[in-house]
């Protein structure tokens, strides 16, 4: 058993003392485990995707539909649940400036359910509509 003692500690120190670079050259294992490293590294960082400008084109179209019905909402006074045909109008305009925001490379910010009070809509939405149109967007 005492030769396990010895044997366990010596065995982890041999173990990291190759796997240290040491100052005077480095071993070959140590370069190809370096290169791979770097080679997986370079594949999963983040790489800008093309968008379709189809799909951006898409996305402003319904944007600006769904903009005029909100507006066709507020102008009518005598709609049949006027404020529930309103409220679910909004909630498809922000789904949809979501979606923009990620097409524009945008944080789409939290996902806001449909139970969300108007009023703290209301900000993420002026937020997501300023960046978007600071990029060029427009519906």
């Amino acid at each position: 058993m005492t030769w396990v003692r010895i044997m366990v500690p010596a065995v982890v120190f041999g173990v990291v003392t190759l796997a240290l670079p040491s100052a005077e050259r480095t071993t070959r294992w140590r370069t190809r485990a370096a290169e791979r490293l770097e080679h997986l590294a370079r594949n999963l960082r983040h790489k800008p995707h093309e968008v379709d400008p189809f799909d951006v084109l898409s996305v402003q179209m319904r944007l600006s539909v769904i903009a005029a019905d909100i507006r066709s909402i507020e102008d009518e006074p005598h709609l049949y649940a006027r404020a529930h045909h309103l409220h679910a109008a909004r909630v498809a305009y922000d789904d949809l400036l979501a979606e923009a925001c990620r097409l524009a490379g945008l944080d789409p910010g939290p996902r806001l359910s449909f139970s969300v009070p108007e009023e703290k809509r209301f900000d993420e939405r002026l937020r997501e509509e300023v960046e978007l149109t600071a990029l060029g967007w427009t519906w």
